[in-house]
């Protein structure tokens, strides 16, 4: 596709004080992370200076609107995604962009190419709610997912 693909070998405590470091060294335009990486990140490591970032996606666990938006003005991009998947769809399948300005903890937003429906009590199908999720996507006909609580 063109582009350059940067595996950082130390993403842990040790290397994220270099954080911006990498991502101006190397020009990085996109960035798939998760919330336990930016609380840690916009504390130890300085903003990057390039300006380099076109897009975030951040996932695998609840992001709060705080963190959200600290990862927005640390990033200099307000096209930082929360992001839905589940492992039975092996890939994101929708999210929310900070781009709207109406971040919401949690909030994950539309699903990309498919849908989403909540499986209620009673077993009907719900726009919204918590519970088990139903998704139809071209790649993934019919998966159901108990979510925790």
């Amino acid at each position: 596709a063109g582009a350059k693909l940067v595996l950082w070998p130390e993403p842990g405590p040790a290397g994220l004080p270099v954080l911006s470091k990498v991502i101006d060294g190397h020009g990085v335009t996109f960035m798939s992370s998760v919330p336990s990486l930016w609380r840690v990140a916009t504390r130890l490591s300085l903003r990057p200076e390039r300006g380099s970032l076109r897009r975030v996606h951040v996932g695998s666990a609840p992001l709060a609107a705080p963190l959200w938006q600290e990862i927005c003005d640390w990033t200099g991009t307000r096209r930082v995604l929360n992001m839905y998947g589940i492992t039975e769809t092996s890939n994101w399948i929708g999210g929310w962009s900070a781009e709207t300005g109406d971040l919401a903890d949690n909030r994950v937003g539309q699903p990309w190419g498919g849908g989403l429906r909540v499986v209620g009590e009673d077993g009907a199908l719900k726009v919204a709610g918590r519970g088990e999720v139903a998704v139809n996507s071209p790649g993934h006909r019919g998966v159901r997912v108990r979510r925790a609580p």
